[in-house]
């Protein structure tokens, strides 16, 4: 959890970051977007094989870095902020990460939803 103070004369936020593997970095800003909504629970999608599959399979929640992902072969499944984020990191760890989406699968589940 990040640390805020707001200045009360010039009504600058300082925040102060715990960045994973690379220490604490203060930031001044003049405003501040509290992003926590339903990405907060962890959605696993079932899928066919991941059971028996044999290497890591884990959730943009537990995170943390892409180190030790060299020279491997990986697919960042899902395109929302976190998802693209990880994509972008890995770039530096693997030479081509994969990345799909699953905006298709979620509107035909929201339409039949309706429907």
């Amino acid at each position: 959890m990040p640390d805020c103070k707001q200045d009360a004369n010039t009504h600058e936020w300082t925040v102060d970051l715990d960045r994973a593997g690379s220490g604490r970095r203060t930031m001044k800003t003049k405003h501040i977007v509290m992003a926590t909504g339903f990405a907060c629970r962890p959605k696993v999608p079932e899928v066919e094989g991941i059971d028996t599959f044999e290497e890591t399979v884990r959730h943009s929640r537990e995170h943390d870095s892409s180190k030790g992902w060299e020279g491997k072969k990986i697919m960042v499944v899902g395109s929302g902020a976190s998802g693209m984020e990880i994509a972008f990191e890995a770039c530096e760890y693997t030479p081509r990460p994969s990345a799909t989406t699953t905006a298709v699968l979620m509107n035909v589940q929201l339409g039949e939803a309706w429907t």
